[in-house]
């Protein structure tokens, strides 16, 4: 799995840890212990996105941006097609765009990151899916998705180079605990789902997100397993 795919991948299960299951773990040591990992993970990866360094990591934010940038011109010309079949899925989608990626066309990564994070995230709602497909934008969305997990995983190779040089942990070394406390978080769920029920759509959600991130890092450049 990429440096891109695991930070997205332990996101979405830490926010569906902290609301929807929340009943279930709220301050559950195998939690925290995620929590902690992850912090220490992130924080190294968005230092070096504030600072913005390095040709590769700005061309793939280039990448990502226009992709954004593209999709919303798509969809603000569906949305004023008057007669337009679409036009009604094209007006929804292009509400998601605007607010959810207010950032999107500022300079700071971090922003950027967390902005296309939660939008991608919106994006893969089955009613969302719905009109992405009606008005023939799946490849599009596929190809802003990659984008996005191809700028993380830059950002992290890029992280773990300066780290070197510096005497610090470089991601690969930041990444093993962090993949440790989420296989334990994760078997621990797994086996509540198989003697309580209402473990079950945790367990269905977290093999669900690891099928996506799984498609969404296949095709991109980054540190595997």
């Amino acid at each position: 799995m990429s440096v891109g795919s695991l930070g997205f991948f332990c996101m979405e299960v830490i926010d569906y840890s902290d609301k929807t299951a929340a009943e279930l773990v709220a301050n559950h040591p195998l939690l925290t212990s995620l929590k902690n990992e992850y912090g220490a993970f992130k924080a190294s990866i968005d230092k070096q996105a504030y600072s913005g360094k390095g040709k590769v990591v700005a061309k793939a934010n280039t990448t990502r941006t226009d992709l954004y940038l593209s999709v919303r011109l798509v969809l603000r010309g569906y949305a004023k097609a008057q007669g337009f079949s679409g036009q009604k899925e094209a007006r929804e989608l292009l509400k998601l765009f605007v607010v959810k990626g207010k950032n999107v066309s500022k300079n700071n990564y971090n922003e950027k990151s967390t902005d296309l994070y939660i939008l991608l995230r919106e994006l893969s709602k089955p009613e969302q899916i719905a009109r992405i497909e009606k008005l023939g934008l799946t490849e599009m969305i596929q190809l802003l998705e990659k984008a996005y997990n191809d700028f993380e995983d830059k950002v992290g190779e890029q992280t773990s180079a300066n780290a070197e040089l510096r005497g610090l942990p470089t991601a690969t070394k930041l990444r093993k605990p962090l993949e440790k406390s989420l296989r334990n978080y994760l078997n621990f769920v797994k086996a509540m789902s198989s003697v309580d029920d209402s473990w079950k759509s945790f367990y269905l959600f977290a093999e669900e997100i690891a099928k996506k991130t799984s498609r969404a890092g296949k095709g991109t450049k980054g540190e595997e397993e």
